[in-house]
C-alpha cells in the first residue's frame, strides 16, 4: 500500500499505522516520518508485507515553520 499527500509547501509527514486486534480495539504497529515536497507525492510503506487483517492510517504533516494539521485517518485491508 502506499499513500498519496498533496501539500502546498515542504513539510514532514508523520503516518501512525495501527492495525486491528481483538475486535475493535486498535494497537499502534508502525510509525513513519518523511519529509515530503510541495506537490502531489506518493509515500510507499515499507517493503514488507502487511499480515491480512483490517488497519488505520493517521497522517499528521507538520511544516518548517512548525504549523501542524489536522489528522486525517484512513482504514485500510
Amino acid at each position: 500500500p502506499a499513500f498519496v499527500l498533496r501539500l502546498s509547501e515542504p513539510a514532514t509527514a508523520r503516518i501512525a499505522i495501527q492495525r486491528k486486534r481483538g475486535g475493535k480495539r486498535l494497537r499502534p504497529f508502525r510509525v513513519l516520518r518523511t519529509k515530503v515536497p510541495a506537490t502531489r507525492v506518493r509515500v510507499a510503506l515499507p517493503r514488507r508485507k502487511l499480515a491480512p487483517g483490517s488497519y488505520r492510517a493517521t497522517v499528521v504533516v507538520t511544516d518548517p515553520a512548525g504549523n501542524v494539521s489536522a489528522a486525517r485517518r484512513i482504514g485500510f485491508v
